[in-house]
């Protein structure tokens, strides 16, 4: 893929959380930090992957602990 392509993702707020505003607080944040809700979102993504990578790096460790 080239360095200057892009790719798009479009998020849904289920009606089950927009009780929690979660737009709303997204561009205040944007807003405090100077940045744009696309960078929050991208950033947010980025840190949940690394913390759910590092939960199954641990459960593997522990399962082939287990084994031994």
């Amino acid at each position: 893929m080239p360095e200057n392509e892009t790719r798009r993702l479009s998020v849904y707020i289920p009606l089950s959380k927009r009780h929690l505003k979660p737009i709303e607080r997204i561009k205040k944040l944007a807003r405090k930090r100077k940045c744009s809700i696309n960078d929050l979102v991208v950033e947010a993504i980025i840190e949940y992957i690394k913390r759910e990578e590092r939960k199954r790096a641990r459960r593997t460790t522990a399962r082939k602990k287990a084994k031994k």
